[in-house]
């Protein structure tokens, strides 16, 4: 039951004795119960008791306990920011003429110095700080010494004055140590661990906050407990332990809801921001920022609100409104001045000079960043002279004077070996870059150490696989460069090509991994009960967030799914560090070019196509060797005036018009130039074409594009995978299973009474998926087939765990790019539907992934069932990644809305021509011989996408469905 009802039923039960003279006994009752909460930390329920209390010793005049409830009434008010109130009863209080006030006043001045501070009143939180200590020291109280020069040395910490507060703070320690006040001596600690994080002496910090974390735990105070937790998220944040941070700040944000102060939560809400917004999940930081603020605004000065302002700013300039960070920035460059804070003003200035720049006021962006550099070189603060350094660096660059840049470059590099190994990665990546400007082969020297520690903070970002590809998003632009470096440098296609691979899909790789280890099974049931139970629950809030449109109603479940999925990304990180079967885990490393070739077949192709801000690579590989074309993107732009995803779009846009072949010859033509063309010669050899496709490319429908008068797809065999790495990760197709086929269809979207089921009934009708179906099923002997009503979840669900060799869904794709996780098939069968429960008419990406498949292969024959968000380093987000981790080989997809019609008779066609092939196999014996003895370990193109051929071009040669936009959209992914 919660603690405040229960205090209500106390008080209510003493309501008689209180309208009968409201006794002092029952007031020290409920002030003992609140100096119990009080001291737990556990601030809201103290209030209440102190709250109560309090007026009961005033109407019977019991000044020396009305005095001490009454400050510490004011403390917690002060805890959870009613900083007005709090001021109000403490003056009030000091009025008093009483010797309880004189023995409390030290204390009481401290705390009314405390709330100034937090309000930006630095001058008057000083003068109460040093009443405080006069105070204190008149009357020998130790303790009260203790903590106000606690108090004094925050006071220095906050004007960057490092060494001072430094000082302090160890002068409190014998202090505390001699009163034996634990409490006491643990902030010292922290702060003391706190600062020497500031000043980049990280080993040294650990040690101070793991001592204050130590003496916390014994106390088992929330509120002390939330702070050290914090504290050590943060240092575990600039050390790059991502994971180790993540955890941290998960607890001090558990901890925290339970004492109730606004103000410590709202700096928790930013601190997970930023450490969002390292990993590169830009979005969900500003979600934090923005909760943050929300807080924030309601009980602090606007002077408090600087760090707040300045985050917001910075992601709001890389969303690209520069503008609105520009207002931010220069409001806090005001406030900042005033406060007077010399390295806050240089962190500002910068800020300013990157604005400037991006509006090419080189001028102005230059004297903020000079300006910036002369601050922190008076300061020696290393994280600030790198960064400064590092903006003159890009100035100067842009001003064409290359050598100043590249010395200043070397500067920043030299200051981050000051800092922590995650501050180096972007000094070594500009470094990289800045000596390419000069030709000169150093840069793969910067480039490869840059990689090294990418590559080990990667590591370190944790299990969460969302975190993992959001922290990866940022850096395969750089290995697409240092791919195209080695090219230039030393012409090693070989290493060109490993960086390439190390580009892709990287996270699925170590998904695949993971699936293929079985390490899950491994678990203790509890703990996979556990996992799924907050999978479950984080899948409920986005289904009541899609069933509503009430703005506070969305807030309030967005802050829930934030909080709920920062928990889960904790609990995986926790399972990774307690249970040896995942420390036992071998991630597959990515492909090297040798094995690439040894996984084609003597007739099969690769084109691998990898794509950075500056280039694009295409790799040709087959059994017998290699080859690789360069782009420059920035010559491609300025001759054809036309963005490679432009020349995707106007093909695509083509086709979906249903624009004649002259129009699609003319669309295609370029592209074509571009991806194959460079190959022509060679491509003649050979039959298959396995694409590995990047960036825009992933929309691109290869088979339709036309030279010489035909489509691509009449001359070759063709599908997809998001790496060669990934696919050798793939299951081999099974042959046996139980059952057949497994087809489900919903020709119609049923009409149900929920927010969900009146956006559903938006959905176009499919009734050519009843014939669909029975057309299919017709060539098969064990066939299970679900129709309209039978279509529900926890039915189709039920079924797909029965090991059934080809899966058939027939029915509307929801994509989600936001949540890809949230992407998912729309069901029929939805009557009885929950927006709260898991039966939400939606079968989500996300219980894909807890599915035991076990298939050879998914065919979601549905609207744009192979769309989703491109991510750099992953590809496509799409819903064919949670089938290859639920266990299928081969999942056939669409990139656009289909024709149910055309669709109808191109699935009949495809799956009648797998069985073709099944029973007359096209390989010859003696192939299939040395395939059995293990000499040849090449991996079999398959009939999935030989049948898929053979369909589309029975298509092609229709008399209505020969235009692509009819057969084109369906691709083969996987085996």
């Amino acid at each position: 039951m919660n603690r405040l009802v229960v205090a209500y039923l106390i008080v209510a039960f003493f309501w008689p004795v209180l309208c009968h003279g409201q006794n002092k006994q029952l007031a020290d009752s409920l002030r003992i119960k609140g100096e119990s909460f009080h001291d737990q930390g556990k601030y809201r329920e103290a209030e209440f008791y102190y709250k109560e209390a309090f007026p009961i010793y005033q109407k019977h005049r019991d000044t020396g306990s009305m005095i001490v409830t009454g400050m510490y009434y004011a403390e917690v008010m002060f805890a959870r920011s009613k900083y007005n109130d709090a001021i109000n009863l403490l003056n009030s209080l000091l009025d008093i003429d009483h010797i309880a006030r004189d023995t409390l006043r030290a204390r009481m001045e401290r705390t009314l110095g405390m709330i100034k501070e937090n309000i930006g009143q630095l001058e008057e939180s000083v003068a109460h700080f040093e009443n405080a200590l006069r105070l204190a020291r008149e009357s020998n109280d130790s303790l009260m010494i203790g903590y106000t020069l606690q108090s004094i040395a925050d006071n220095y910490n906050g004007m960057g004055d490092h060494s001072k507060a430094i000082n302090a703070y160890l002068n409190t320690i014998p202090i505390l140590e001699a009163v034996g006040n634990r409490g006491g001596l643990s902030t010292a600690y922290r702060n003391i661990g706190s600062i020497y994080r500031e000043l980049s002496l990280y080993d040294k910090a650990l040690e101070y906050l793991n001592k204050s974390l130590e003496i916390r735990r014994e106390l088992n105070n929330y509120d002390l407990l939330a702070s050290s937790y914090n504290s050590i998220g943060g240092l575990q944040k600039d050390l790059g332990n991502y994971d180790q941070a993540l955890i941290a700040y998960q607890k001090s944000l558990e901890y925290i809801d339970e004492v109730g102060s606004p103000a410590d939560k709202a700096n928790y809400l930013n601190n997970i921001g930023t450490l969002y917004n390292l990993i590169g999940n830009q979005n969900r930081a500003l979600e934090y920022y923005e909760e943050s603020l929300a807080i924030r605004e309601k009980i602090d000065h606007p002077s408090r609100l600087t760090t707040l302002y300045s985050n917001i700013a910075n992601r709001r300039f890389d969303l690209g409104d520069v503008q609105q960070a520009k207002k931010y920035y220069t409001t806090v460059l005001s406030i900042r001045e005033e406060q007077g804070n010399a390295t806050e003003i240089a962190k500002t200035l910068l800020d300013l000079a990157k604005v400037e720049q991006k509006k090419e006021n080189l001028s102005q962006a230059h004297d903020y960043s000079r300006r910036a550099f002369a601050i922190a070189d008076s300061t020696k603060d290393y994280s600030l002279l790198l960064d400064s350094s590092r903006r003159l660096g890009f100035i100067k660059r842009e001003m064409d004077h290359s050598a100043e840049a590249l010395s200043l470059f070397k500067n920043s590099f030299a200051y981050s070996r000051f800092l922590s190994k995650r501050h180096q990665i972007h000094p070594l990546m500009t470094l990289s870059e800045a000596y390419d400007k000069q030709n000169s082969d150093s840069t793969l020297v910067y480039g490869q150490e840059a990689i090294a520690l990418i590559e080990e903070s990667r590591s370190k970002t944790g299990s969460y696989s969302a975190l993992k590809a959001d922290f990866f998003e940022r850096f395969s632009d750089f290995y697409v460069d240092m791919a195209g470096w080695e090219l230039k440098y030393r012409n090693d296609v070989s290493k060109a090509y490993a960086y390439v691979e190390r580009a892709k899909a990287r996270t699925l790789a170590d998904e695949l991994t993971q699936a293929s280890q079985r390490i899950d099974e491994a678990l203790p049931d509890s703990v996979r009960i556990e996992r799924n139970q907050k999978l479950s629950a984080i899948d409920n809030l986005y289904s009541q967030l899609r069933a509503t449109e009430n703005t506070g109603k969305r807030e309030e479940l967005e802050s829930k799914i934030r909080k709920s999925e920062l928990e889960y990304a904790a609990f995986q990180n926790e399972l990774h560090s307690k249970y040896p079967e995942y420390k036992k885990l071998e991630l597959q490393d990515p492909v090297t070019i040798h094995t690439a070739r040894s996984i084609n077949s003597s007739d099969t192709a690769i084109l691998e196509y990898a794509l950075s801000n500056e280039q694009l690579l295409v790799f040709f590989i087959t059994r017998y060797g290699q080859s690789v074309h360069k782009y420059s993107l920035k010559e491609l732009a300025e001759n054809r005036d036309l963005e490679l995803k432009e020349l995707v779009q106007d093909f695509k846009d083509a086709i979906l018009s249903q624009a004649g072949r002259e129009e699609l010859d003319l669309r295609s033509s370029t592209l074509y130039e571009l991806l194959l063309e460079p190959f022509e010669e060679e491509l003649s050899d050979y039959k298959n074409l396995l694409i590995i496709p990047d960036g825009p490319l992933a929309y691109l429908p290869f088979e339709a594009l036309r030279n010489n008068n035909s489509y691509l797809i009449e001359r070759f065999t063709i599908k997809y995978s998001p790496s060669v790495t990934s696919l050798t990760l793939l299951k081999d197709p099974v042959k046996e299973q139980k059952r057949d086929l497994l087809a489900v269809a919903g020709s119609e979207v049923m009409n149900v009474d929920s927010e969900t089921g009146r956006r559903m009934i938006s959905y176009s009708a499919l009734p050519s998926t009843l014939i669909e179906i029975d057309s299919i099923a017709s060539h098969f002997s064990r066939v299970t087939k679900l129709k309209e009503e039978e279509v529900t979840e926890p039915i189709l669900k039920r079924h797909l765990n029965n090991r059934y060799q080809y899966i058939h869904l027939a029915t509307h794709g929801y994509i989600d790019e936001d949540h890809p996780t949230q992407s998912g098939l729309r069901l029929i069968g939805t009557q009885n539907m929950e927006v709260s429960s898991e039966n939400d008419g939606l079968l989500k990406s996300s219980e894909i992934y807890r599915l035991n498949l076990n298939s050879d292969m998914v065919v979601l024959s549905a609207c744009n069932t192979g769309m989703g968000k491109v991510v750099k380093g992953e590809g496509m987000l799409g819903l064919q990644r949670s089938f290859f981790y639920a266990g299928t080989s081969t999942v056939v997809v669409s990139l656009w809305n289909v024709y149910d019609r055309s669709t109808a008779s191109l699935m009949n066609e495809f799956y009648k021509s797998i069985l073709d092939h099944q029973q007359n196999p096209k390989t010859s014996m003696w192939d299939r011989i040395a395939r059995k003895l293990g000499w040849d370990d090449s991996i079999p193109f398959g009939e999935k996408a030989k049948a898929m051929q053979t369909a589309k071009i029975q298509l092609i040669d229709h008399p209505i469905y020969n235009h692509p936009v009819y057969w084109a959209p369906f691709i083969v992914v996987g085996r």
